[in-house]
């Protein structure tokens, strides 16, 4: 029920990867050869799922934010 309207994508190429103290990638173990990651978090996908996953992912990320 969130409108994306007018939203769109960037593209790692219109990122400064300087610009950053910290990357961090949620899973997957991504490695990205035009931005460092620091660290990353092997979070699940929670693509698909119901909205009770999307929020558990959500305050998951919060959580750990939380601790940086």
């Amino acid at each position: 029920g969130i409108s994306t309207e007018g939203m769109t994508p960037t593209s790692i190429d219109d990122v400064d990867p300087t610009a950053f103290d910290m990357v961090i990638s949620m899973g997957c173990g991504v490695s990205c050869p035009a931005m460092r990651i620091d660290e990353d978090w092997g979070l699940d996908d929670p693509v698909g799922q119901s909205l009770a996953v999307f929020e558990a992912t959500a305050k998951e990320i919060e959580r750990r934010l939380s601790l940086l």
